[in-house]
């Protein structure tokens, strides 16, 4: 699978709901494992229980990320400043 082709993955205990173009693809693994194992420049955690694609973020605000696939994630208060931090960087600011 292209990584291109992932919106975002949603945990849900020891597994890793992936969000994809085609489908959905349940995982056993969390969150932390699925970032290893993906590009570090493309994924960025709004929340401890999201990884987000940054190639299909369509806009982000202080409380939500709205992605190409009509999603809305939520961005903790804790994870706030580190995605922002990174979302700043994959745009080259």
């Amino acid at each position: 699978m292209e990584t291109a082709e992932i919106y975002y993955l949603e945990s849900h205990g020891h597994k890793v709901l992936i969000h994809c173009k085609c489908q959905d693809i349940t995982l056993r693994m969390t969150i932390p494992e699925a970032l290893e194992q993906l590009p570090k420049r493309c994924f960025a955690s709004p929340h401890k229980s999201y990884l987000v694609n940054m190639e299909h973020i369509v806009y982000a605000t202080g409380t939500t990320v709205v992605l190409s696939s009509g999603n809305q994630l939520p961005i903790s208060r804790r994870k706030r400043q580190e995605f922002n931090q990174s979302f700043n960087a994959y745009l080259g600011r």
